[in-house]
């Protein structure tokens, strides 16, 4: 999971720096207005890119696979824990005709919350450390 984790790391910090880069030069420049990075395809982009084994014959859909990331933030702004998240809360990576592999799962969590809500992202490590998970 460590190296997966590391290099969706690396494109999702290529990403975002390139997202940052903007012309300098002469003074008579105007500041260059940040562009917004597109969340969604940075995590869409990620989560193909993280070569899970269930996803092979039958991947599941973007529509799908966007959907995650929020929910995930939302419940975690709620207060809620990952246990509760893929028990309780419903919202492990599944659907009708398509599963992902439980260390898969967490993978696609961090990474998610990497990019839709940081603010979460050591408290969701910390517990998947403390699941021996992470």
């Amino acid at each position: 999971m460590r190296r997966r984790t590391t290099a969706v790391t690396v494109l999702l910090t290529t990403t975002l720096a390139l997202a940052g880069c903007g012309e300098s030069g002469s003074e008579t420049t105007k500041p260059s207005v940040k562009p917004t990075v597109d969340k969604r395809a940075t995590w869409l982009t990620a989560a193909r890119s993280a070569g899970i084994q269930g996803w092979i014959e039958k991947p599941p859909s973007d529509e799908e696979l966007a959907a995650l990331p929020g929910r995930w933030c939302a419940e975690l702004d709620n207060g809620h824990s990952v246990n509760w998240l893929f028990n309780e809360g419903g919202l492990y990576p599944y659907g009708s005709d398509w599963g992902t592999p439980k260390e898969n799962a967490y993978e696609l969590l961090v990474m998610g919350v990497r990019v839709y809500c940081p603010k979460h992202q050591e408290q969701v490590k910390k517990e998947l450390r403390e699941m021996g998970e992470y």
